[in-house]
C-alpha cells in the first residue's frame, strides 16, 4: 500500500505470528514525511514511542504486534492505524474515567445509574437484597444481563457502580447481588463469612442461583442471556458455579475478577465459557496450574489472563492494591 510497516530483522513469517514478532514496528507518518517507531521489551510490557502521544499501548499477544503486510493478509495501512493506539500514558493512565476520591464521579454524567433495590430470598429462607440497574437507554427489546457477585465485603458502592457502569456503558441490565444477607451489607471484616463460604461450596451456589432467578424475572431481561461476573469472594463463585454448570446453561458466561483461590473439582462437562483474570501477585503459577487442569478436566471452555504487579483487590474501588491500568486491562 502507501505505507508499509517493517518488523526490523524479522521476515514475514514471524511477522506474522504475534507470538514472536515482538521488538521493533516501524511506519511512516500519515504524511508520509517521517519515520515512526514503536518499541516493546518483550510480551505484556507496553509499546513506547517517545515522540508520540498515543504512546503506553499495552502489548495484547491475541493480536498481531508487527502490522501486516500483504503477505499477512492484513490492510497495509501504517502501524499507529493498524494498532490503533488508544490515548493514554504508561505513568498516568486515563483510560479509565478519572476517579473521585471513592472511586468514581457520580454525577449525571458519570457511570452510576440510579438503582432499584430489590428483596428476595435464598433457597433457605435468608432474606437478601440486591441492587438492580437498568439501560438508560431501554428499548422494546429484552436486552441481557450481569448478575455482579462481592467480595468479601458482600454488596457494598463497589458493585452498585459496576451495576451503573455496565449499564451505561453495554446497555445491559446489571444486578449487584447479594450472598451474606440484607442484614450484612458492606461488612468491613468479612474474613469469617468469607471462610464460611469458601469452604462451602453449595450454600455459595445456592444463593449465585438466586440471584440469577430474580434477575430472570425482571421485566425487559432476556432470560436467555445471563452472564455473571465475580470479585474476590466473588470470583471464586463464579468459578464454583461454572463447574457445577453442566448439563445445562443458565448462564452464557463468566468472568472471575482477583478470585479467592482454592483447590477446584471438576463436576462433569462445564457448559458455559469462563474467563479468569488473575493478579500475578496473587496467585502462584502452580495454582494456576492447578486450575487449568479442573478446567480440562471439566472439557470447559477458558481463558487465564494474567496481570504483573498486581494484587488481590486489583479492580476494586477504594481497595488499597487498586490499579487502575490493570482495572481498565481487566
Amino acid at each position: 500500500g502507501d505505507r508499509m510497516a517493517l518488523g526490523g530483522l524479522l521476515d514475514s513469517n514471524t511477522a506474522c505470528n504475534p507470538a514472536l514478532a515482538f521488538g521493533i514496528v516501524f511506519s511512516l507518518d500519515d504524511d508520509d514525511t517521517g519515520l515512526n517507531i514503536y518499541y516493546s521489551k518483550g510480551p505484556g510490557l507496553p509499546i513506547y514511542n517517545e515522540d508520540d502521544p498515543r504512546i503506553g499501548m499495552p502489548y495484547d499477544d491475541s493480536r498481531h504486534l508487527l502490522v501486516a503486510n500483504h503477505k499477512c493478509g492484513g490492510d497495509g495501512r501504517s502501524g499507529a492505524s493498524a494498532l490503533d493506539l488508544p490515548t493514554f500514558s504508561p505513568t498516568t493512565p486515563t483510560l479509565l474515567p478519572t476517579p473521585s476520591d471513592d472511586g468514581w464521579d457520580d454525577d449525571d454524567d458519570g457511570v452510576v445509574a440510579e438503582l432499584k433495590g430489590i428483596d428476595y430470598t435464598g433457597d433457605d429462607g435468608t432474606p437478601l437484597k440486591g441492587f438492580l440497574s437498568e439501560p438508560t437507554r431501554h428499548s422494546k427489546e429484552s436486552r441481557c444481563a450481569v448478575v455482579i457477585l462481592p467480595d468479601r465485603n458482600n454488596v457494598s458502592d463497589h458493585e452498585k457502580k459496576r451495576a451503573g457502569m455496565i449499564s451505561k456503558e453495554l446497555g445491559f441490565f446489571a444486578f449487584a447481588a447479594d450472598v451474606y444477607g440484607a442484614d450484612k451489607h458492606d461488612v468491613q471484616d468479612g474474613r469469617d463469612q468469607e471462610i464460611k463460604y469458601r469452604y462451602d461450596p453449595n450454600l455459595l451456589i445456592t444463593r449465585i442461583q438466586s440471584s440469577i432467578n430474580v434477575v430472570k424475572n425482571q421485566s425487559g431481561v432476556d432470560p436467555s442471556c445471563i452472564a455473571i461476573i465475580g470479585y474476590g469472594l466473588g470470583g471464586l463463585g463464579v468459578i464454583d458455579f461454572s463447574l457445577a454448570n453442566t448439563g445445562r446453561s443458565d448462564i452464557v458466561g463468566a468472568v472471575s475478577f482477583h478470585g479467592t483461590f482454592k483447590f477446584f473439582d471438576a463436576q462433569g462437562n462445564m457448559s458455559n465459557p469462563l474467563l479468569v483474570l488473575s493478579g500475578a501477585l496473587e496467585n502462584s503459577g502452580y495454582e494456576m496450574e492447578i486450575l487449568e487442569t479442573t478446567l480440562n478436566e471439566a472439557n470447559a471452555d477458558w481463558q487465564i489472563t494474567r496481570y504483573s504487579h498486581a494484587r488481590d483487590g486489583f479492580a476494586v474501588f477504594g481497595h488499597q492494591s487498586y490499579n487502575a491500568w490493570v482495572d481498565g486491562q481487566s
